[in-house]
């Protein structure tokens, strides 16, 4: 599908451009800030080709589109006025936010935008680092000179780029933003700092800090900077607001920044490393196990931005940081994870798409395709991957690895820890991906056990109701067992009074089409659905016992009245653990409410079933 057609799709689903506060981009992922999520047709989004999935966390409507996700975004502005420059600095607030959601919404609004530069600057000083080490280049020429200024200008100059990325987010001018964030570190007042010189405003004396690198006295101050503008907004005659509005701002926060806002900011950020050293030298192993072992995770659910400006602090105060080495193992592991699945499974497609994706995850870093294409959609593999994850953290925190750098750490990154424990990470990755491949191939995937292999393992066995006539052959709906009717403690099915029946005991939360027709009524519990066959068959699949009073919860449907699908199409998901914890049974039953004098054979969705001892009659 092509990116402005896809970028079209995705915008009318979300519900159209009136619905979207604000839309960025980070590596995979379309981050909405929707007016009313209720308005976004979550399941038609996740069914589009091109769409891994949908996530909705921290205040964000996220569609998850892969590597691909910059061309869709710029697909995105080119037929919408969304992300574009348009002088309207007002931003739509969502007040009914928790402040967690809130915290985490604004970090990653403003660190995204400048995640592609960080990975370039952090790949520059890596090869600068093996430049010098193992190639005999002069620190001194001008080569090394210019690279190097290429590499380290986002870090020096953080709070000018942070000052425009912030302003996009709390509404405020983004040129007297930058302004404000230059101020911090204007030449004469670096000099000011580092000859130690006693500096007064207005009498008041200044706290002199180094800001270049730094994070929260921008953040802050561009805040403070939006409620300014606000409020001139509304006292200033409209015809002198273009210069006085910028005047009284620059006058006033700049100094606000230096004398309050800045060394709150920075003693904050001293305060946060301080805190995060203090645990990492409690012990730096137990530290790597939790943060590697729960990173994914938080990946997940999209919270693991909150890490981000730690780990911009630690490289500012300390020139390295150890909690990239510490969760880099992770992305090793789920690559792992997925190398297993391809190695043992049969199905061709299967295995060039695990391939594919171990390498990109590998080299790349990019884990979302990983987890929500092959680890997470069989839940026992992403907790491989994560044990496997934890171990490598925690090898990475026994050699104390740490990056010089930050940014997103993937192979090509690596030689920022050239400085920093390279061997160890080293060990940590491998250690990782090993541990999770094998692991993955020996216990946590067989082709039984998923899903998307129905179509090429419905041949082998059957289960035949027969009747005098006709036949015809239905799939099974449910990749699982085939179970006698009286384990069914239902007595309208055990006792086939709606029609005959077959109850299947599931082993994968999916539902399948078991013939192509029409559907012809979907149950707004989303626990059964009615289809038409062409073949004439009417099919009532009822999905669990007792659990319409589940009212949808842990269902998704895929489909709507009067849909025509095929064999094989995915009909609906549920969640087979949830159900079962929440007390309910998972037994699925397949009823024929019209078998007239027809024979139906339903094949299995197991190759490994053994059915010659079960045998079913529609009499």
């Amino acid at each position: 599908m092509k990116n402005e057609e896809l970028a079209k799709k995705i915008l009318d689903l979300v519900g159209g451009e009136s619905n979207v506060n604000s839309v960025v981009h980070c590596a995979t992922r379309l981050r909405f800030k929707l007016k009313d999520e209720d308005k976004a047709k979550t399941e038609e989004i996740k069914n589009i080709d091109g769409v891994i999935t949908v996530m909705q966390s921290g205040g964000q409507y996220q569609v998850v589109v892969g590597n691909n996700v910059p061309y869709v975004y710029k697909a995105l502005q080119k037929i919408s006025n969304l992300g574009k420059e348009n002088g309207n600095y007002d931003v739509v607030e969502d007040n009914n936010k928790n402040p967690f959601s809130k915290l985490i919404d604004i970090i990653s609004a403003i660190f995204t935008p400048i995640l592609g530069a960080m990975i370039g600057s952090g790949i520059i000083k890596g090869l600068l680092m093996i430049g010098t080490l193992f190639f005999g280049m002069d620190s001194t020429s001008g080569t090394y000179r210019v690279l190097s200024a290429s590499a380290n200008a986002i870090f020096y100059f953080l709070p000018i780029i942070l000052a425009y990325t912030a302003s996009k987010k709390f509404g405020a001018n983004p040129i007297i933003a930058m302004v404000i964030g230059g101020s911090l570190i204007f030449p004469d007042m670096i000099s000011a700092f580092t000859e130690g010189e006693g500096l007064f405003f207005l009498g008041i004396p200044i706290v002199l800090i180094n800001y270049s690198s730094s994070v929260l006295p921008t953040i802050l101050g561009t805040w403070v900077l939006s409620k300014v503008e606000k409020f001139l907004e509304r006292v200033i005659p409209d015809i002198i607001k273009s210069f006085v509005i910028p005047l009284i701002s620059l006058m006033v926060v700049v100094p606000v920044v230096f004398l309050i806002f800045g060394p709150i900011g920075n003693y904050v950020g001293l305060g946060i490393a301080n805190v995060y050293t203090v645990i990492y030298s409690f012990n730096p192993i137990v530290a790597g196990f939790v943060l590697g072992g729960l990173y994914q995770t938080f990946v997940v659910f999209g919270v693991h931005w909150a890490i981000a400006p730690v780990q911009i602090n630690n490289v500012a105060v300390y020139g390295f940081d150890t909690i990239t080495a510490m969760y880099l193992p992770s992305k090793y592991a789920q690559a792992g994870s997925v190398l297993g699945i391809g190695l043992k499974t049969k199905n061709k497609k299967l295995k060039s798409e695990a391939f594919t994706t171990a390498f990109t995850t590998a080299i790349f870093g990019i884990t979302e395709p990983a987890v929500y294409g092959f680890t997470l959609k069989h839940k026992k593999t992403f907790i491989i991957a994560s044990l496997a994850s934890a171990i490598g953290g925690a090898l990475a925190g026994f050699f104390r690895s740490a990056a010089s750098a930050y940014g997103v750490s993937n192979t090509l990154t690596l030689p920022v820890f050239l400085e920093h424990g390279i061997v160890g990470i080293i060990i940590a990755v491998v250690t990782a991906f090993t541990i999770s491949l094998v692991l993955t191939y020996l216990f946590g995937y067989s082709d039984a056990i998923d899903g998307d292999r129905v179509q090429s393992s419905l041949n082998e066995k059957a289960d035949t109701i027969t009747t005098p006539n006709k036949q015809s052959v239905l799939k099974s709906p449910i990749v699982g067992n085939f179970i006698s009717l009286n384990q069914v403690k239902d007595e309208l099915f055990s006792n086939e009074v709606m029609g005959k029946t077959v109850a299947i005991e599931p082993s994968v939360g999916k539902v399948f089409s078991p013939g192509s027709g029409k559907i012809s009524m979907v149950y707004p519990s989303k626990h059964a659905l009615g289809l038409r066959l062409d073949n004439g068959v009417e099919v009532l699949i009822h999905i669990g016992i007792d659990t319409v009073k589940l009212n949808g919860k842990y269902f998704d449907m895929h489909i709507s009245e009067e849909q025509h699908v095929n064999t094989g199409d995915v009909l609906a998901d549920f969640d087979i653990n949830l159900i079962k914890e929440a007390g309910y049974s998972v037994t699925t039953m397949m009823v024929i409410t019209n078998p007239n004098k027809e024979s139906i054979q339903v094949t299995s969705n197991l190759e490994e079933l053994d059915l010659n001892s079960t045998v079913l009659s529609f009499n």
